[in-house]
């Protein structure tokens, strides 16, 4: 397990603005790709998806994903928010499955702004991890905070810690946390608040904890798994 990683994955983590300019003038045709498990419980089973990220330092227009083994389109990534380097696609919720995507080289077809084309891969594994555990996930009135635990996930490098509201919005994100972390706590004055408008006593919100497996060797922090559970929570009660 590894304490500490390239900043790549901690734009993928905290998922808000993930990727910034390089400040410079000309363009920089480089391109990364990720290609990771996504793996989610549903009822008493256990179900698994694919999520697929480019990003790099110049804008892109459009990058598309050949998927390994199949003979159907590419998967077209979109940009995230809006912000042109970074581009993401993750299994739709209902066609989550028990399969693991396949094992093999994701190739990533991408057009810069400029119509520069580029070609770069990613290698996926059949490597994954379990969701956490929630052992709780509670707003504790006498701190004015919310308290979460889970169970330590085995072979995970790092976890995090989202609060989503009503509208599927992000609106906190932890840190990242170690592979030996089981606990977090914040209230209104920790930092990783993605608003200004924090709940208000009676919102439901939804606790995420997700824990990550990183890719074996030097990849500049590419993800090969996520693992996440959800627990719901009433702000202020």
């Amino acid at each position: 397990m590894r304490s500490s990683f390239g900043i790549k994955i901690l734009w993928l983590l905290i998922a808000s603005l993930l990727f910034v300019s390089c400040f410079k003038d000309e363009v920089d045709y480089v391109g990364y790709g990720d290609a990771y498990v996504i793996v989610e419980k549903s009822g008493e089973n256990v179900v698994k998806g694919l999520g697929l990220h480019a990003f790099s330092y110049s804008d892109f227009s459009g990058v598309k994903v050949a998927i390994p083994g199949s003979t159907s389109d590419s998967v077209q990534l979109t940009s995230y928010l809006g912000y042109k380097q970074d581009y993401f696609w993750e299994t739709p919720e209902e066609e989550f499955g028990t399969a693991t995507p396949p094992a093999g080289d994701y190739v990533f077809s991408a057009v810069f702004a400029d119509g520069h084309k580029l070609v770069f891969s990613n290698k996926l594994t059949s490597a994954t991890i379990l969701p956490p555990l929630i052992k709780m996930a509670e707003y504790v009135a006498s701190g004015e905070k919310v308290d979460t635990e889970w169970e330590i996930v085995s072979n995970a490098d790092i976890y995090n810690v989202k609060l989503i509201n009503d509208e599927e919005k992000v609106i906190y994100v932890s840190p990242e946390l170690n592979a030996f972390a089981t606990n977090w706590s914040f209230g209104k004055n920790t930092n990783g608040w993605q608003t200004n408008a924090y709940p208000v006593s009676g919102q439901i919100l939804k606790v995420v904890v997700t824990a990550y497996l990183v890719e074996d060797g030097n990849s500049m922090g590419r993800l090969q798994a996520i693992s996440r559970s959800e627990s719901q929570i009433i702000w202020g009660n």
